[in-house]
């Protein structure tokens, strides 16, 4: 090999070693979701990978569907998996209570339409499951001062992003119901330079 051939190869692996200089251009992470075209203002604190999410299932599981999803959230998969093998069906606030004490999980509810139940669980990253739509549950997944984001259990490929006075308003008239768990959720997703997130 020729002197100058060894000298750029040299320095080729000294400039590997020790890290370029020039940092990457950074790139936004792929998503691992198709989010709403109507509003997409934020990434979601509670950004359930696609392939963790779970549709609603049997006779309108739809409150079961999101309690799976608040369960894997919260690094309780084998609970979640044992949730979505042991109810179906239609649900309401004190029948899902009595399952969640008998089957020994801490939680946290309201009934009363008390937004700052939403505003803690969306601050503690936990999320939480709501009922939005007449006879309906899906999971909130983000809330700050301006939108409120929904994971619908019947759509589970995007995010539906909503203004966060109409989701309290709608959510309010439709019962004000929310439940969340109370475990350590998943951390927050890194952003990595030059990769991705899946």
């Amino acid at each position: 090999m020729q002197p100058s051939r060894i000298q750029n190869l040299n320095l080729v692996l000294l400039l590997i070693s020790l890290g370029c200089s020039t940092p990457p251009t950074p790139r936004a992470p792929e998503r691992p979701f198709a989010r709403s075209d109507l509003h997409s203002p934020a990434t979601p604190c509670v950004d359930i990978p696609l392939t963790l999410r779970e549709e609603n299932w049997g006779d309108g599981s739809c409150v079961h569907a999101s309690t799976v999803h608040l369960l894997r959230w919260q690094g309780q998969n084998e609970l979640a998996d044992w949730w979505r093998r042991a109810f179906a069906g239609g649900e309401y606030p004190s029948r899902l209570n009595e399952r969640l004490e008998n089957a020994g999980l801490r939680y946290a509810f309201t009934t009363d339409g008390d937004a700052t139940f939403l505003d803690w669980a969306l601050r503690t990253s936990r999320g939480a499951g709501v009922t939005f739509w007449p006879q309906h549950a899906v999971n909130l997944v983000h809330l700050d001062e301006n939108y409120a984001g929904l994971l619908d259990n019947n759509r589970i490929e995007q995010i539906i992003w909503v203004e966060r006075d109409e989701f309290i308003e709608r959510w309010r008239s439709y019962g004000g119901w929310a439940w969340t768990l109370v475990y350590t959720p998943t951390p927050p997703t890194p952003y990595l330079l030059g990769g991705n997130t899946k």
